[in-house]
């Protein structure tokens, strides 16, 4: 579902919901070479030293971040501004409260325009004081079990990414404990993708 959501084309989290609920065990298979084995998806899985076994991009987002000093201490100001977008569809995949006085989060590039109006006509008290937007990103998403419980796996992965000479813009890790996500510039995704397959999937 994790690699679905952030981008993998080949899976859809709606085609997942009936195996988990029933609890059946999917191969992933390769339509353009039938013989490979291809990937099982299971509900529990044995942790491996291999923790991660797939990388997912996501692509034509943005990163609209509400700047205010005291943001945080400001009642209900996440739920303002989430409800907001949510009454009209808007989705958001990332959030990042990377301080007091700013709430960062992405959505899709094309609620960018109706997004800005709504944020505007719902923060127009005085709390907020800039509403800054960052395009050309796009969101990385490593997925692997028990990743979380791993030893090291995150340093090794951020480090792979700075070797990569890609700057990390945001990180999000999910409560299931079985992704990592984060958002790099779009000139830097195809290559950061391609380290990260190499150092953790093709060497294993």
């Amino acid at each position: 579902m994790d690699l679905a959501y952030f981008g993998a084309k080949v899976i859809h989290s709606k085609m997942i919901e009936p195996a988990m609920a029933s609890d059946i065990p999917v191969w992933v298979k390769n339509t353009f070479n039938p013989s490979c084995k291809g990937t099982l998806i299971v509900r529990k899985q044995k942790k491996v030293d291999s923790v991660i076994k797939a990388v997912a991009v996501a692509k034509n987002i943005v990163i609209i971040s509400v700047q205010g000093v005291g943001l945080m201490d400001a009642p209900n100001i996440a739920g303002r501004i989430f409800h907001a977008l949510g009454e009209k569809g808007i989705n958001i995949p990332m959030i990042s409260g990377s301080s007091e006085s700013n709430l960062s989060f992405v959505i899709a590039k094309n609620n960018l325009a109706e997004a800005m109006e709504l944020l505007r006509a719902e923060l127009g008290d005085g709390i907020v004081k800039g509403i800054n937007v960052l395009e050309q990103v796009c969101i990385v998403t490593v997925v692997g079990a028990g990743m979380a419980g791993s030893k090291g796996t995150a340093a090794k992965l951020f480090q792979t990414v700075t070797d990569a000479r890609a700057n990390i813009i945001m990180i999000a890790q999910g409560s299931s404990e079985v992704s990592i996500a984060f958002v790099v510039g779009e000139e830097d995704a195809k290559n950061v993708v391609s380290v990260l397959h190499k150092t953790f999937i093709e060497a294993v």
